[in-house]
């Protein structure tokens, strides 16, 4: 008796579980969707080339300077290995910020939530030499 109550039990289980999943993640499909034709624009401002690509997503910390000195050795590594650095800074003092490791501006777009994303790069620069 119990195996027949188990057995009804656990599809029903499965599709509210599905159907919770669908209305949490739902929400966010529909945002990131109207957030790629600005996503597609700002990959668009930056360098054109083959050179292999290095995205810089956050470099954050609560220790002060130790986002500066992570972002002097990734710059120094990225050198080293011919990569290009690339980041999306989220406000003008970022990009002032940004530019003092040698990143350049590239353009800004706004986005669907209404804040400004500016895309910067770095190219490598001669290891040998100084930044």
């Amino acid at each position: 008796m119990l195996a027949g109550v188990t057995g009804a039990v656990v599809p029903v289980l499965g599709w509210a579980l599905l159907a919770l999943t669908v209305l949490v993640f739902l929400p966010l499909a529909g945002r990131a969707t109207r957030a790629l034709p600005a996503k597609v624009r700002l990959c668009r401002l930056g360098p054109r080339g083959r050179r292999r690509r290095v995205y810089v997503h956050s470099v954050a910390s609560t220790r002060p300077g130790a986002g500066a000195e992570l972002m002097t050795s990734l710059a120094g590594e990225a050198d080293q290995k011919g990569w290009l650095l690339v980041l999306d800074a989220g406000n003008e003092r970022l990009g002032t910020y940004y530019s003092r490791f040698g990143f350049a501006r590239g353009g800004a777009v706004k986005m669907p939530d209404g804040t400004l994303r500016v895309r910067m790069w770095r190219q490598p620069q001669d290891w040998r030499g100084s930044r």
